[in-house]
């Protein structure tokens, strides 16, 4: 009997044992049941605290995430955005990545994540927005308003002094407009809280850095062959005639030896003077009658004188300057205008063939206006049309017509007034025997080119009519 009572009291603690253990089984199965429904402890999603939590609460936290959502856009030259997800309907949709979370979940190691608990779990929220109020959206936030930004500037050689460097490239602030719509329109989806328009290269980038090898080895080029700059004005436009058009004129011998072609040179020259000469070009002004009217031809206008500029040329690459000048000219204009608009200012003679009358302006104003009879139309008597200017001026003068076989002029006829538009012998002049003047009394009792006026007005104007002013003569 003792030995009986010994064995029951030795297993007695081995029973109590097993029955809190197998209570604490049940506990644990329990709490691990709980866990397939819930997330564990020290659970986090999307950096929202998931603890306890089914898969619908945790989508609804992370609609209210979503909801709540904010997004910076920033970029160069300070520039800041803040996008919300009102702004473009934004909305989450649950897709069934919080359930997979869960059903990857271990219930029984809950308690495990008493001690270690796991990394940050993420989802790729599903969300939509409205495309109407994203589009409205891009226009709100007016980045791509071309009056806002500055286009990007490729590095280049620059004249400076006595050399050529290398001028660094500017990156501006023209956006991608493609790239940044569909950048923002992504950050947004992903619900990225900050967006880097400098950093994502949502901006248009200059073709020429500063370190391209081809630029460098250029300005090496340049500064060894044709080291110099000139700036050429034209009133408000410049034209630039340095290395990087010169270096074209280096001609190289066997021996790698460069000189500058005088060939090149000329023609370049040549070019640029046809390019910028004015004499005997159509431009289009407002007549006096109120007609649109385009005259051609004539001796009046820009002309460079090619010549001198070659001679200025090949010293400035000599000297190795760098200058800002007008272009030498053999003769000039009042001012300078655009292809095909008049370049004789406000202050000129107008002669309409047509009419058969003249007029003088005087800073844009009519000062003198009379009748007057031009060459006849036969016979290669026509005064021409075009573009002139008062050549000379005398009083008296005689005037003679071609010689004859004979030896004797054509005509020789005494005047007191001469005013001369070409050296071919067409001029304004009083024309005593001319009964009147105007209507058509040019085509049967014409001039043999000459601008026929009474006496009177030829006086007139000969006393206010300065040499060099423009005579524009047209039909």
């Amino acid at each position: 009997m003792k030995h009986a009572r010994e064995r029951v009291n030795l297993t007695l603690p081995g029973v109590i044992a097993t029955i809190v253990l197998g209570v604490l089984l049940i506990i644990y199965g329990v709490i691990a049941y709980y866990f397939t429904s819930h997330f564990g402890f020290n659970t986090s999603i999307d950096s929202l605290n998931c603890a306890f939590k089914t898969v619908d609460e945790v989508e609804v936290l992370i609609a209210r995430h979503v909801d709540s959502y904010e997004m910076a856009i920033e970029g160069r030259e300070g520039l800041s955005k803040t996008v919300a997800a009102k702004d473009v309907g934004l909305e989450y949709v649950p897709d069934g990545q919080v359930a997979a979370l869960l059903a990857a979940q271990n219930p029984l190691a809950w308690a495990e994540r008493l001690f270690r608990p796991p990394g940050e779990q993420t989802t790729h929220a599903s969300v939509k927005l409205d495309d109407q109020a994203f589009k409205a959206l891009m226009k709100k936030l007016d980045l791509f308003n071309e009056k806002k930004m500055k286009p990007p500037v490729d590095a280049q050689p620059l004249f400076e002094g006595s050399a050529y460097r290398v001028a660094p490239e500017e990156l501006g602030t023209t956006l991608d407009e493609e790239r940044t719509t569909k950048l923002i329109n992504e950050a947004i989806r992903t619900l990225v809280p900050v967006l880097d328009l400098d950093e994502t290269g949502c901006y248009v980038a200059p073709k020429v850095f500063s370190n391209n090898p081809d630029l460098i080895e250029a300005v090496k080029t340049y500064n060894t062959y044709v080291p110099f700059s000139i700036t050429y004005t034209f009133g408000d436009e410049t034209e630039i005639l340095d290395a990087t058009v010169a270096i074209e004129w280096v001609e190289f011998d066997a021996d790698g030896n460069g000189a500058v072609s005088e060939d090149a040179l000329i023609a370049w020259v040549r070019d640029f003077g046809a390019r910028h000469d004015t004499v005997g070009d159509e431009r289009a002004f407002k007549a006096a009658d109120g007609e649109d009217v385009t005259v051609g031809g004539g001796t009046y206008g820009w002309e460079v004188d090619e010549e001198a500029e070659i001679d200025a040329i090949k010293a400035a690459i000599e000297s190795r300057v760098g200058e800002t000048r007008e272009p030498h000219y053999v003769q000039r204009a009042e001012k300078h205008a655009l292809p095909g608009q008049p370049d004789w200012g406000n202050t000129y003679v107008e002669l309409d063939l047509t009419d058969q009358h003249m007029y003088y302006f005087v800073d844009g104003e009519i000062e003198f206006e009379t009748d007057v009879v031009t060459g006849a139309p036969w016979g290669g008597r026509a005064t021409p049309a075009g573009v002139f200017y008062i050549l000379e001026k005398l009083s008296p003068t005689i005037l003679k017509g071609e010689r004859l076989p004979n030896g004797k002029r054509e005509y020789e006829t005494p005047v007191k007034y001469w005013m001369r538009i070409t050296w071919g012998g067409v001029g304004f002049h009083d024309a005593t025997w001319q009964p009147w003047f105007g209507g058509n009394r040019y085509t049967y009792a014409g001039s043999h080119g000459c601008i026929n006026m009474a006496y009177s007005d030829a006086q007139t104007l000969y006393g206010i009519l300065e040499l060099g002013t423009p005579v524009i003569s047209h039909y």
